[in-house]
Formats: C-alpha cells, sequence, structure tokens
C-alpha cells in the first residue's frame, strides 16, 4: 500500500472531472481509497475523461455485465471512474460486451485499455463481433499497452453502422490465480486501404469463403489442374482484398498482381482457409 501527495492531488483531480460520472449498476464497488495505488507513477496515464480520447469510446459503464465484476482504481491507469475485474471467481461464466453507436459504416481500428501487472490473466479472451464475422484474439494482461500505456490494438475490422459490432471480454480459460480486467473499447476509423491490409483474413475473406465457397468464380478457374482448391482460395482471397481496398473489381477473375496486389498476398499468406 502507497500513499504519496501527487498521485492523490492527480486522482483527486480525475475524480472530481468524473464527478458526472455514475458506475455501472451492476458492479461492485470499489474497496481502494483514493491514493492507495500499488504504482504511483502510472497515475499521470490515467485518462478521467473518455469523451477526450479520439474516435468512439465506450467505458464500462455503459458496458453490458454477465457475472460479478468489481470495480478498482489500485492500478493505473484506467479511463474514467476505474477498471472492472473479474475477483478471480467464476471463471468461464463472466463477461463483459462493449456495444458501439458508429455514426457510419468502415473500418475502424479497435483498441481495448487495460490496466497490467504481474495479477493478470496472460490468456483474456476478447472477440470482435464485425459485418464480416467474429474474430477471437488472446490477450497478455501482464504486457504493457502500447498506447500511452493503456489501449492496446486488437485489429482493423469493418463494421456497419449503428450498434451491430461489439467487443467482448471473457475470463474464460483464464488462469485460476490470476484477474481478467475490462475497462474501455475505443473505435478508430481508418481509411480503406489501411483496413484491407490490416484485416485479419481467418475472419475476413477465410470466412466469407467459407460461407460462400467458389459460387462467383469463374468455371474455368476451377478446373485448374494445379491444386485447385488452393487456386480458389487464393482467388477469392485477391478478389475480397481488392473489393475491400476500393477497387472497380467485381468478383470477376481478379489478379495477384496490379493494385491490390501485396493486400491480397497478405491475405493468401495469413487466411487458414488458404492453406489446403
Amino acid at each position: 500500500m502507497t500513499f504519496r501527495l501527487w498521485p492523490l492531488c492527480i486522482l483527486l483531480t480525475a475524480a472530481m472531472a468524473a464527478v458526472a460520472l455514475k458506475p455501472h449498476p451492476k458492479a461492485l464497488p470499489n474497496t481502494h481509497p483514493p491514493g492507495e495505488v500499488d504504482r504511483p507513477e502510472m497515475v499521470k496515464f490515467i485518462v478521467a475523461d473518455a469523451a477526450s480520447l479520439p474516435g468512439i469510446v465506450v467505458d464500462e459503464m455503459d458496458a453490458e455485465l454477465v457475472g460479478e465484476w468489481q470495480y478498482s482504481t489500485h492500478t493505473p491507469p484506467y479511463v474514467g471512474l476505474g477498471y472492472l475485474h473479474d475477483m478471480k471467481a467464476g471463471k468461464g461464466a463472466k463477461s463483459v460486451t462493449f456495444t458501439p453507436q458508429l455514426p457510419q459504416a468502415g473500418c475502424y481500428e479497435v483498441r481495448l485499455a487495460h490496466c497490467y501487472n504481474v495479477r493478470r490473466s496472460t490468456k483474456t479472451p476478447v472477440t470482435i463481433h464485425h459485418a464480416d464475422g467474429d474474430a477471437k484474439v488472446i490477450i497478455n494482461q501482464q504486457q504493457e499497452p502500447e498506447h500511452g500505456r493503456l489501449f492496446r490494438t486488437l485489429g482493423t475490422f469493418r463494421f456497419e453502422a449503428g450498434r451491430a459490432g461489439w467487443v467482448r471480454v471473457s475470463n474464460e480459460g483464464t488462469e485460476p490465480d490470476k484477474v481478467v480486467i475490462a475497462d474501455a473499447v475505443q473505435f478508430l476509423p481508418v481509411a480503406k486501404q489501411p483496413c484491407c491490409g490490416a484485416l485479419p483474413c481467418s475472419t475476413g475473406a477465410g470466412l466469407l469463403y467459407k460461407k460462400a465457397g467458389v459460387l462467383r468464380l469463374r468455371l474455368r478457374d476451377l478446373r485448374n489442374p494445379i491444386r485447385p482448391r488452393l487456386r480458389q482460395k487464393r482467388l477469392f482471397c485477391a478478389s475480397f482484398c481488392r473489393r475491400r481496398c476500393g477497387g472497380p473489381w467485381g468478383w470477376g477473375l481478379p489478379s495477384f498482381a496490379g493494385h491490390g496486389g501485396a493486400c491480397a498476398a497478405r491475405c493468401f499468406a495469413t487466411d487458414g482457409y488458404a492453406r489446403a
């Protein structure tokens, strides 16, 4: 337990800035008094007002909670009032779902906020529900996030406008003696080209391939005697990425060369369905 004057002043300032914020009604209250922090040097990275951040930010106050979660401010930094933790209990039965109100359809970089230390889980599952399906990533919450020591990038995905997409933090499969943290999720709009290149194809082109097969590819491509399934999937990936990049190509015979080639190549290389 550490008490110092300067972090206490910063914490009190943050508390005043967040005076209009209300904690989540389903979350258990914080048991730590202001100033009781384990890492005073991290207090300066607290974001008291989520509205001051770029993009669309969903804090834990507006999230959907399943199971018992508790507030804490013991380990800064965090967004708003504090962060939620699963109390090392109810493993596999708890989740926090962040649903944004996106103003327009398009590609968004998704970032997750969480504090970090050795008491955190090293295999926290996070699911991103986007316009092309679901992406699941496993994050190590003992590692320092790369953005402001608070936010880590989960990936870039395409979303429809409104509240169709969401991000869910779960404690399923996490260590029984480690804590899972849920704080906030940030959605940053990006241009089409970065979205195409950064999109995880296992949840983009690969997922669409699995669903749609090769119905839109030309028959002559399906008759290729040299590893036909591999060629089909490569063509589908190329077509998907070129369409995502905003080029004037349809669903006919795409080429691996030219505009969008690097995107298609990256898609082909990373797509689990393409390795047949």
